[in-house]
């Protein structure tokens, strides 16, 4: 307005922790992959798990107090010892995404006729939901919407239109010759669950070989959209699953699911209705009931829950030659508002404190890294 002066626009100097934020942010990105690096001998990779989860080894990094040395100690002890080093009343995060039975054994039949095996990867469904939980609870009956997942498929020669069946028909003792050349050996599927007495039949269709470039060019072949139907098309997509899938282990343990890998690759405190990851949230394999029984009992811990699924994009190999030229993958994420006011609250209660001072009632554990990126 006329001979009104203008307004004087107070700018907010910067939060000292969100500057602190951006230069840990820099740092990291400046990070090279070969500080990384180190030689692993197969012979240290657990390719079974433990009969007891919570007898694994546990590596203590003990941080020195407030105005103390900076200097890190560290020690061995078993996972069963952790309730006594969380504080009491602390605040733990758990990633309860359940595992599905992703990996399925198919076949497809060439233009001799002959079967010829593949293997179907499901990454991530499409339609008629992106929701997990939605399209694995649907159907195949008339008028229902197509289901359709984004997946890595193993086989020549699949393109466009290809049909592939599961389960596949019996290995012959002699392998056919179809003259399109040797197929990939793939190893046996597990036993699954039987579901109507294995009664269970899907076809894959291929819509779309390729929907998307490879980002890395480590990360392996580009996902294909492939649109399921089954037989009985009553049952949910989750029992078709169950009866036909097997358990996707990580490819660093170099062997075959077995039906024990069904219960052993699943957290404890893994929810059904959250099933979607394709690879599990492994820091929290090594908890057992008693193990959560007793942070809640004898130290108080409050337990709050997230959901990440977790995709096959966590094993994808860093070729970049730092962090920031690494592209990181899409996972869903599912946290509800009572857990962020939870999280919020414990970190209003760290105001004040100095750096490396911590109370029981403003820690927040997030268990794995999954928990973390959630």
């Amino acid at each position: 307005m006329p001979g009104t002066a203008p307004a004087l626009i107070r700018r907010r100097p910067p939060l000292p922790r969100f500057g602190r934020f951006l230069g840990t942010l820099a740092r990291v990105r400046a990070l090279s992959a070969d500080d990384f690096t180190y030689d692993l001998p197969p012979s240290r990779i657990a390719s079974e798990p433990l009969p007891a989860r919570d007898h694994s080894k546990l590596l203590v990094a003990s941080i020195p107090p407030a105005g103390a040395p900076p200097r890190l100690t560290l020690r061995h002890t078993h996972f069963h010892q952790l309730p006594t080093l969380i504080p009491r009343n602390a605040l733990l995060l758990f990633n309860t995404s359940s595992v599905i039975p992703a990996r399925i054994a198919a076949e497809r039949k060439t233009a001799a006729g002959a079967p010829a095996k593949s293997e179907i990867f499901l990454l991530r469904p499409t339609a008629p939901s992106p929701d997990p939980s939605l399209a694995l609870a649907a159907t195949a009956g008339p008028g229902e919407s197509a289901v359709r997942w984004a997946c890595l498929i193993r086989g020549r020669k699949i393109k466009d239109g290809s049909v592939l069946t599961a389960p596949p028909t019996p290995e012959p003792s002699t392998p056919p010759d179809d003259g399109e050349g040797a197929e990939p050996a793939l190893p046996p599927p597990p036993l699954p669950d039987r579901v109507e007495e294995n009664s269970a039949r899907l076809t894959a269709t291929v819509i779309r070989r390729s929907i998307e470039p490879s980002q890395d060019k480590d990360a392996g072949p580009p996902a294909a959209e492939v649109e399921f139907s089954w037989t009985p098309p009553h049952l949910p997509f989750s029992s078709v699953l169950a009866s036909l899938g097997s358990t996707p282990l990580p490819p660093y343990l170099h062997r075959a699911a077995t039906p024990a890998d069904a219960a052993a690759y699943q957290t404890v405190y893994a929810r059904v209705s959250a099933a979607g990851s394709v690879a599990a949230p492994t820091a929290g394999l090594h908890f057992t009931p008693e193990t959560m029984s007793s942070l809640r009992g004898h130290r108080a811990a409050e337990i709050a829950e997230v959901v990440l699924h977790v995709g096959a994009g966590t094993f994808a190999p860093v070729s970049a030659a730092s962090m920031a030229g690494h592209v990181m993958h899409e996972e869903r994420v599912e946290v509800e508002v009572g857990v962020m006011r939870a999280v919020a609250g414990r970190r209003r209660g760290r105001a004040g404190r100095a750096e490396g001072e911590w109370g029981g009632g403003d820690v927040v554990v997030a268990v794995g890294t999954t928990s973390v990126r959630a």
